[in-house]
């Protein structure tokens, strides 16, 4: 039986927001492990954790505390920066619920003062008494309207910290995937993506494909023109992916002068395609030093393609498409080969 919490796929706004509603929905505490696994999966960016969750949601069984530690430690084990964001947030989100719960019991007290005071009204016989009664009724209520100001600058604070943290909490998130130079993603969430990606393909019997691309005679260059040249060349190159790919694709540094491309839903003749794009487009621009105005002449790419075959491990997948970069590479460079060429 599904459990009744907003689905990821139709939630627009912020991802923290919904996460701490589904906590609530389904009466689990909020600290820093719970709220980070329901964050990521409102964020919908880790695949493997989203269907974990949505498996757990369709099940009998009551999600639980238990669970949210359990996914965790399988999908979110080493974002520890990440739990201490979240820690944050929490005891900013529970400062919040106390000056709340505060509130609720002084106006609790209010309204039953506010009876004692009625029934005074009721039993009173003269008009110096009824002058009496109606002061205590006044400064009982500037009491209550004092609280209510001090709550209200409260939950200003507290919603201004709350959403620094979420932002520092998303800035973290894409730091841990991200190649700092280039700004694709890295090896780490390459893995991560491509795993994802092959159980996708699998359940859904659809087309994947991997790009692998690697620079010809990088270490030359850099041995010609220093590495302060070379980390611009890696990032013309990056930049030159990112624009090539769309959608779900996922552009990433592997390694090095090496870089890897992952296509969802694209079958082998596609992926040759793209790779062809990238390539003609690196080796067609000119390398010139802005200020300087130095000609670096021009740089080249070698690429090899592979398709994921059903019931092979991503390990195979890559070294078939590496094998078909250096099949390129063996070719003379500056050109594309797929896995036929293997055959």
């Amino acid at each position: 039986m599904a459990r009744a919490v907003r689905d990821p796929s139709e939630s627009d706004g912020d991802p923290a927001d919904h996460a701490i509603e589904a906590l609530r929905d389904l009466g689990i505490p909020i600290d820093p492990v719970t709220f980070t696994v329901w964050y990521e999966y409102y964020r919908g960016d880790n695949l493997d954790l989203k269907h974990a969750v949505n498996k757990l949601l369709r099940s009998d069984a009551e999600p639980s505390r238990a669970d949210c530690l359990e996914l965790h430690s399988r999908f979110l084990g080493n974002h520890d920066n990440m739990d201490e964001t979240a820690e944050q947030i929490r005891v900013a989100i529970e400062a919040a619920l106390s000056s709340i719960g505060d509130a609720g019991k002084q106006n609790a007290a209010f309204g039953l003062r506010l009876g004692s005071i009625s029934g005074d009204l009721v039993d009173c016989k003269d008009s110096r008494s009824v002058g009496s009664i109606v002061a205590s009724l006044l400064r009982e209520t500037e009491k209550t309207v004092r609280r209510s100001r001090d709550l209200e600058e409260q939950l200003s604070s507290a919603s201004g910290e709350i959403r620094l943290l979420k932002d520092n909490l998303a800035d973290l998130h894409v730091e841990a995937s991200t190649d700092a130079l280039t700004g694709l993603a890295n090896r780490k969430h390459f893995d991560k993506q491509l795993k994802s990606e092959i159980d996708e393909a699998t359940t859904t019997d659809s087309d994947l494909a991997l790009l692998m691309i690697d620079i010809d005679h990088f270490k030359s260059f850099n041995d010609r023109f220093g590495h302060a040249i070379g980390d611009e060349v890696l990032k013309v190159v990056a930049s030159t992916i990112r624009r090539s790919v769309k959608g779900r694709d996922t552009a990433a540094r592997y390694g090095g002068e090496e870089f890897c491309v992952i296509l969802p839903q694209t079958d082998l003749n596609g992926a040759i395609i793209v790779a062809d794009q990238i390539r003609l487009a690196v080796s067609s621009r000119p390398l010139t030093h802005r200020t300087t105005q130095q000609d670096f002449g021009r740089i080249t790419l070698s690429a090899g393609v592979a398709r994921f075959r059903t019931g092979e491990s991503m390990k195979e997948l890559v070294e078939r498409s590496d094998k078909a970069l250096y099949k390129a590479k063996e070719k003379g460079r500056n050109r594309v080969e797929d896995e036929t060429a293997l055959d």
